[in-house]
């Protein structure tokens, strides 16, 4: 019960992690295909998608509580 409830409450955080793993998989691939090393450079373009996922995550997190911070708290 409380794992469902876990998961719910970071919803956004997997999907958000998800696609953030997707990204990098195929940004990694692409700059292989153009004969780019995909690691020259990788803390740049990692930390550019992980900046927009996280205000992303704060916007959605803003939305879904109305600006009250924590939707709620289990203990």
């Amino acid at each position: 019960m409380y794992a469902e409830i876990i998961v719910q409450e970071l919803k956004t955080e997997i999907k958000m992690y998800q696609e953030f793993c997707q990204f990098r998989i195929s940004e990694e691939n692409r700059q292989r295909n153009k004969g780019i090393d995909p690691h020259v450079g990788r803390e740049d373009w990692i930390s550019d998608k992980r900046a927009v996922l996280h205000a992303r995550m704060r916007e959605r997190r803003a939305l879904s509580t109305g600006g009250r911070g924590l939707r709620m708290r289990i203990f």
